[in-house]
């Protein structure tokens, strides 16, 4: 993969880029069943749109607003409140330590700290 440098804005532009950046990487469109973006106009668009544009080309390929964009919005949009702000730091401090630990263990069967939370299959 690599970034690409896009001529035409518009989805009909978007989506031949897309489409003959995905070819020039040996991946056969002919199987796409799926596709997500965020929910700016260019790519979501039915009519003129990115999705719109490769629905018609490749009909079992279902649009779906991108989960992780939907999910960042609604956290920047929740910073506003400092208890959740707050919440929010402290899971991603907890997954940080947590994924730390693991990936730094030879076998992921070991407890995952000294608070007795071992391995429920040993």
């Amino acid at each position: 993969m690599e970034y690409v440098q896009v001529f035409d804005q518009s989805g009909t532009g978007l989506s031949k880029t897309l489409l003959s950046e995905l070819a020039s990487l040996g991946i056969d469109c002919t199987y796409m069943v799926g596709q997500a973006y965020d929910g700016a106009r260019p790519m979501s668009s039915q009519l003129r749109g990115v999705q719109g544009e490769i629905r018609r080309c490749h009909a079992h390929a279902i649009y779906v607003h991108c989960a992780s964009h939907c999910l960042n919005l609604t956290i920047g949009k929740s910073a506003d409140v400092t208890s959740i702000r707050n919440c929010v730091g402290t899971i991603e401090e907890a997954v940080v330590f947590i994924n730390g630990y693991v990936y730094s263990q030879s076998d992921v069967g070991i407890a995952l700290c000294q608070n007795r939370l071992t391995n429920p299959f040993s």
